[in-house]
């Protein structure tokens, strides 16, 4: 392959990328807020469980150590100069030890289907998360991304 000339980095980065960025904007615009909802849904949550699990007067340190521990998640997931390496859904970066609904480990993908609607975001994001984590049944998964979209 031959290397880009600094005359063609220049271009694709203040002509083309901005062209092709205002075209594609209808559909990555949704899809960017989509993602960034369901991060701030997993952090939520990921202190939500810190909160719970902590000693009275911990929770600072456990959160803390939460959200460390979510930061270096996506350290290892992004490559080494920060662009996505196969970057997955953001629900994948955090997950939660217990089921988000009693009984779920024990329910059909189907019974869990029917359980879906008229849950918060947080909810469907960790029920994502714990699906995805664990046996990760696409019918599960897709109606959860149904549902926040």
């Amino acid at each position: 392959m031959t290397e880009e000339r600094p005359v063609d980095q220049v271009l694709d980065l203040l002509v083309y990328a901005p062209i092709g960025f205002a075209l594609e904007a209808k559909e990555l615009l949704p899809q960017l807020a989509d993602r960034g909802r369901g991060q701030v849904a997993l952090m939520r949550l990921a202190g939500r469980m810190a909160a719970q699990q902590a000693p009275d007067g911990d929770v600072a340190d456990t959160v803390r150590q939460g959200v460390s521990a979510v930061l270096d998640g996506l350290a290892t997931l992004l490559g080494p100069d920060g662009a996505s390496a196969g970057f997955p859904d953001a629900a994948v970066v955090a997950v939660p030890t217990e089921a988000p609904i009693d009984g779920y480990d024990d329910m059909t993908a189907r019974e869990i289907v029917a359980l879906l609607a008229g849950r918060s975001n947080d909810e469907l994001a960790a029920v994502r998360a714990y699906e995805q984590a664990n046996r990760a049944r696409s019918t599960v998964v897709n109606r959860v991304e149904q549902l926040l979209g």
